[in-house]
């Protein structure tokens, strides 16, 4: 399921990134004050994905290290032969 949150929030910024650098490439001077928003609500939306991604990532560690310390755990249990 995080593997399926993660490619969705990947594929959202390729698109955000994508309509960002199309606001970049226009010259300041010929922005609207719509551009100007657009192009404000893209970059909050743009910074909201890469933080959503940052916790999906930190939330795959943290299960992998419990994943980790639970097998540390029961190969510790283990009577020795």
């Amino acid at each position: 399921m995080i593997a399926v949150q993660e490619l969705k929030l990947e594929e959202k910024q390729c698109h955000l990134d994508q309509e960002m650098r199309r606001y970049m490439d226009m010259a300041e001077e010929l922005k609207t004050p719509q551009d100007l928003q657009a192009e404000k609500e893209i970059l909050e939306q743009f910074l909201e994905v890469v933080q959503n991604r940052d916790k999906l990532i930190q939330v795959q560690e943290e299960k992998r290290l419990s994943e980790l310390g639970g097998a540390d755990l029961g190969m510790e249990r283990r009577p020795e032969a």
